[in-house]
């Protein structure tokens, strides 16, 4: 059985399809359950044909947090210099401004996964912020000039 423990939960085997979320009793992040309902958020705002790179994996109905298996061999870190993605970072723009005014949420220490169709999977959502405090966007998920690309906020 599969099983990846981060710092804030393991997430385990459910089928050859999908993987469940645990959250550690102690955890720094948000509990599951809000994972999942940002998780849905996400989800609807990428549903929007603006999208075409960014994406998130698909959600089980159920009780537990479980998702789409995704591909976790290619990391993208957009704050390490001489990386350049421009369609990316116009999409991902366009979802912080959008989970940030309608939902209240700053997408924070989020990971992006190159998938083998050439879209980028977003998965963590367990610190994802209510509040922007001093040197929010100095972080590995974000380009080097995100808060100057984003205006004012």
């Amino acid at each position: 059985m599969y099983a990846k423990e981060g710092s804030n939960g393991i997430v385990e085997d459910t089928s050859s399809r999908t993987v469940t979320k645990r959250c550690k009793r102690k955890a720094t992040g948000y509990p599951a359950d809000v994972q999942k309902e940002i998780h849905k958020e996400a989800l609807g705002i990428l549903a929007d044909p603006f999208y075409t790179i960014l994406k998130v994996p698909f959600l089980v109905e159920g009780p537990l947090y479980e998702m789409q298996r995704i591909d976790v061999d290619t990391p993208i870190f957009l704050g390490e210099s001489g990386l350049s993605f421009p369609r990316l970072t116009e999409e991902l723009m366009s979802f912080w401004r959008s989970m940030w005014y309608l939902h209240g949420y700053a997408a924070w220490d989020f990971e992006l996964y190159l998938q083998e169709d050439g879209s980028v999977m977003m998965i963590d959502f367990d610190k994802f912020k209510k509040n922007l405090e001093p040197g929010f966007f100095v972080h590995p998920s974000f380009p080097r000039n995100f808060k100057e690309l984003l205006g004012n906020i």
